[in-house]
């Protein structure tokens, strides 16, 4: 029998998928302590340190230190966009420091600070939680969208956080910047583990040490905010673009996801807002047809849209209605038909639908200055991925609004909130905090101890300042066409301002917006009593008192500016156009001639200029004054209107009847204008042709009686020809 042996004996062999495994495990390994020496030597992911969307022209810190240098303190320069705030240098052991950030809702908009949520919740932190001390400082940027803030927590993150408050999504479309190749580049720089690798990180930037110049059509915004309205008229500059909105979101995505990772770089935690926005009480502020729609189809929906809205006016919310509905079979994406929509659903009380159609009608805006639902559902998406705190103060306004509709109860504009909005927004944020177990209330915390820190905050409104920050944001609503939302706000800041002439005279825009003009005159009077020497508001004023019916103290107020202002076109054009109707030809011609000396482009003036020279036998000159106001404008109703009757006078019936369908093509409902084309195909032998075009108008105008009339002489003259 042989002997045992006894030599070592040989390595058992590893089976192919243990190397694997011990190969991996070793890779994953190196990979791992490389990540950690990369994160104590300071370097930063790049989803932490830079936006793959956009960059930026310069930068400058928010805060910098004070001349003892003890403090961090709002630098000068940044005073424009943000709120006086300061805090330790060093953060004092003990204290939790948080930073609201956003945009002119977490600033405070309309009021300051003290007002805002952010000041409102420095003083409910220490009383709910008076084992720790707070700071709680108000980072909120005038016009800063959340690339912005994203860019501002960069900065924040090295001043030892513990909380990161976001109230971010109304500004996102307010600066122009487009986005080229990279909405459609691979996820892998800004949606996957990459984005928080340090040592991709850190090989990118050996590949690529200096940072390249932007490409062509790739956005580098300046350092600070140009809106797009700072350097427009208004919303005018805005126009559809579905392509732009979802390059907005995504990039939207990607920042609440960047703030998110910061936060947790900096050891901070991060509560998300979602944005809350007025449905009920904010009209959109600008509507676009649907790109494609016929010519046509898009006059004749606006003709239904200005009639539902003469009939909400007039409380007739059922024909409103059938107005509307009919508006938007031919346009379902026009912003104001689904808002007016809302309004009539509204008034019959029909809320689930008015509510939809308000929603609708906030994500057709063109000039988007309210975070639509895809935004809203973004922050809520982004919270739970992030492991972030929420408070959803969308549904929140909705639970605390009629009907679940936010409306003027909560907002003053179309986002930002009246010191009880601010309060419910501060309150939410503390439930919140206190809902995940950051912050422990003490004991005694409860609705009367909120109650006492509400009547201590409140205490600091300043009926003066309150009215003039009332009165302020009613002027930039006035400026972007908000003329009715413009007018109520106007009327809180008059009661507020005693005898202040530029609250009266918003107030009565505001009315006579919606056609109440008794309460104009009222209120543009009440603004001259208080500054005589406002020849605006006394224009003003005559408009209302003509369009009252009042037209002989219109004369006197009109007469009153030109006496003050000799050059006030518009002036001079009411006159004429009123002695025009009283049959004063001569003293009609001597305004418009007087309107066009002080602006001789007022294609109106010279259009009115020519029918008074028509109807005073001047032909040749009338032919003058309709070829000038066509030259300004070529769409002058107007001036075709009156140059087609010239030419009808003359015998030119051809050329009369081309303009009289350039005027139908623009004006669709002018009967006139359908009787003198019908008129003209007659006199130059198309009867049929005639014939056929009333046929239509009438089709479409059940009830024309010059149409009808007409129709009926043509149709005799037609078979009296046959006899």
């Amino acid at each position: 029998m042989p002997e045992p042996t006894t030599g070592p004996r040989p390595a058992p062999r590893l089976t192919w998928w243990k190397k694997a495994l011990f190969a991996a495990s070793a890779f994953v390994l190196f990979f791992a302590v490389l990540e950690c020496a990369l994160w104590l030597a300071g370097v930063k992911p790049v989803l932490y340190a830079e936006d793959p969307y956009l960059g930026f022209a310069g930068s400058s810190p928010l805060f910098v230190k004070n001349p003892g240098g003890s403090e961090m303190e709002t630098a000068q320069n940044k005073l424009r966009w943000f709120n006086a705030q300061h805090f330790a240098a060093r953060k004092p052991s003990g204290t939790r420091r948080v930073f609201c950030l956003g945009g002119s809702t977490t600033y405070g908009h309309p009021y300051e600070d003290p007002l805002s949520f952010c000041g409102m919740l420095r003083e409910l932190l220490p009383a709910a939680d008076p084992a720790h001390r707070y700071e709680v400082v108000n980072a909120g940027g005038i016009s800063y969208a959340s690339y912005r803030v994203a860019r501002l927590m960069e900065e924040l993150a090295q001043y030892e956080p513990d909380l990161f408050v976001v109230y971010s999504g109304h500004n996102e479309f307010l600066e122009r910047r487009t986005y080229g190749e990279r909405i459609d580049a691979p996820p892998a720089l800004h949606d996957s583990l990459l984005a928080r690798s340090r040592v991709y990180t850190a090989v990118r930037g050996l590949l690529r040490p200096s940072v390249a110049a932007p490409k062509k059509g790739e956005a580098v915004l300046d350092e600070e905010v140009k809106a797009i309205l700072d350097a427009s008229v208004g919303p005018k500059d805005y126009s559809r673009d579905d392509g732009w909105q979802a390059g907005v979101l995504s990039h939207y995505r990607f920042n609440l996801e960047r703030m998110a990772a910061i936060a947790r770089s900096a050891g901070a935690e991060i509560l998300f807002v979602v944005p809350a926005a007025n449905l009920k009480d904010c009209a959109p502020f600008k509507s676009e047809h649907t790109a494609g729609l016929k010519p046509e189809d898009a006059r004749r929906a606006e003709a239904l849209v200005a009639e539902g809205t003469s009939k909400l006016a007039a409380n007739e919310p059922q024909a409103a209605l059938a107005a509307l509905e009919q508006a938007l079979a031919l346009d379902h994406r026009h912003a104001e038909a689904q808002y007016r929509a809302g309004q009539a659903l509204y008034a019959l009380e029909r809320f689930g639908k008015a509510k939809a159609a308000f929603q609708r009608a906030l994500n057709e805006d063109i000039c988007p200055l309210r975070a639509f639902d895809s935004m809203q559902q973004a922050v809520r998406s982004a919270a739970a991925a992030q492991n972030a705190v929420l408070y959803d103060f969308a549904a929140a306004a909705e639970q605390a609004s009629p009907h679940g509709i936010p409306d003027a109860g909560l907002f003053l504009d179309h986002v930002h909130c009246d010191v009880e909005g601010y309060w419910m927004l501060a309150l939410g944020v503390l439930d919140a905090l206190a809902g995940r177990k950051w912050l422990a209330p003490a004991a005694n915390w409860n609705a009367q101890a909120a109650g006492a820190v509400k009547k201590e905050v409140l205490a600091r409104l300043d009926a003066k300042a309150q009215g003039v920050a009332l009165k302020n944001l009613a002027k930039t609503l006035s400026w972007a066409g908000k003329v009715e939302e413009a007018g109520r706000l106007a009327m809180r800041a008059e009661n507020l301002l005693s005898g202040d002439s530029e609250s009266a005279a918003i107030h009565a825009a505001g009315a006579a917006a919606k056609g109440d003009w008794d309460a104009a005159i009222a209120q543009y009077e009440k603004a001259l009593a208080a500054d005589p020497s406002d020849v605006k508001t006394r224009f003003n004023l005559g408009v209302a008192l003509q369009k009252s019916g009042d037209k002989e103290r219109a004369v006197e107020e009109y007469d009153k500016v030109l006496e003050a202002d000799p050059k006030f076109a518009d002036a001079a054009m009411n006159l004429g156009v009123l002695c025009h109707q009283d049959g004063d030809l001569r003293m009609a011609i001597t305004f418009y001639r007087k309107a066009l000396a002080a602006k001789p482009e007022y294609a109106e003036a010279h259009a009115n200029l020519g029918q008074a020279l028509l109807e005073s036998g001047n032909t040749r000159e009338a032919f003058v004054s309709f070829n000038e106001a066509l030259r300004i404008d070529p769409k002058c109703v107007g001036a075709l209107s009156g140059s087609a009757d010239a030419h009808a006078l003359s015998g030119t019936f051809a050329e009369a009847a081309g303009l009289y369908r350039q005027v139908l093509a623009l004006s669709p409902d002018d009967e006139s204008a359908a009787c003198g084309l019908a008129a003209s195909l007659a006199e130059s032998g198309k009867i049929d042709d005639g014939i056929a075009a009333l046929v239509a108008f009438i089709k479409a105008h059940p009830k024309a009686p010059q149409a009808k009339q007409l129709f009926v002489a043509l149709s005799k003259a037609k078979a009296e020809a046959r006899r």
